[in-house]
């Protein structure tokens, strides 16, 4: 079967984000050179390329995280999700940054090849799991804040979308959302120009995230489409029919440039480099691999 690009499924944007992202930088100390010959070992400034591709940038308060033991950007649900686990080695984070409430961590991730664009998002932290809350056999004992774990877990901060609104959106499913999606700062991507719902749609004082999730219950363009919908690392709102997704075309496969050769524990230690080649597309039973 031929291997192609397809342009009946690709997901377009049709609205750029524009949300505000708090600052998040780090001092380059590798060299006085600035951006100068960053692939010469000589330099000593190989440390900027490769910031946030062997393991993310992250940022809690005014502490960057080290001592990484695990991490998880968990995109399957409607909204983004993080955990992530590390351990400290002095008692900075204990004494000078251990979250409030309402505290954000943000995290940076560079990608491998240049496809892809980086990851930059602010999450809002819900739940700390500490040597002073896991489990039932807490230690009370006085701490100095070193060699201890803890572990972090948020959710994408998009501001006002737990605020309820009493509001009509005119015009069919995706004028809705985008609509939607300019009150919050986000993008907006489909497979669908349009739908075929045309109606007012109402918020009776109901949050915009329960408001989205009802919008995509309701929309419709025919009897054999389907919808879902999420936010993506990119803070876009996207509404996708999956019917498009699953159809195959004239014998046609769909294909996807990848990095490879950083995966599995490969190099990353600067001076290594990934190399970008396709792959196909394919649903698959895993159990037949």
């Amino acid at each position: 079967m031929a291997v192609e690009f397809n342009l009946r499924k690709s997901i377009l944007q049709y609205r750029n984000p524009d949300i505000i992202l708090d600052e998040l930088a780090v001092a380059d100390t590798s060299s006085q050179e600035g951006n100068k010959n960053v692939n010469d070992q000589k330099s000593n400034n190989v440390q900027k390329k490769y910031f946030g591709m062997a393991e993310p940038l992250i940022r809690i308060n005014n502490l960057v995280v080290t001592g990484l033991t695990y991490f998880k950007l968990d995109l399957t649900g409607f909204l983004p999700k993080l955990i992530f686990r590390f351990q400290t080695v002095d008692e900075r984070f204990l004494f000078t940054s251990f979250p409030k409430d309402g505290d954000i961590v943000s995290i940076y991730i560079r990608p491998f090849g240049e496809l892809f664009k980086p990851i930059r998002m602010d999450f809002t932290i819900n739940e700390v799991l500490s040597p002073f809350n896991n489990g039932p056999y807490v230690d009370y004992t006085p701490s100095t804040g070193k060699i201890q774990n803890y572990t972090i877990m948020g959710e994408v901060k998009i501001p006002k979308l737990y605020k309820d609104v009493c509001k009509v959106f005119k015009g069919n499913s995706a004028d809705a959302l985008i609509k939607i999606a300019e009150d919050l700062g986000l993008g907006y991507a489909s497979n669908e120009p349009k739908t075929s719902d045309s109606m007012n749609w109402l918020a009776p004082n109901v949050d915009y995230n329960t408001l989205i999730k009802q919008i995509v219950n309701s929309a419709w363009l025919g009897e054999e489409d389907y919808f879902d919908c999420w936010v993506d690392q990119y803070y876009n709102i996207n509404l996708v029919n999956l019917k498009k997704q699953f159809d195959e075309q004239n014998g046609t496969i769909e294909t996807m440039r990848m990095a490879y050769g950083a995966e599995d524990g490969g190099d990353l230690q600067p001076g290594a480099e990934t190399m970008e080649v396709e792959f196909p597309l394919l649903l698959v039973n895993l159990h037949c691999l």
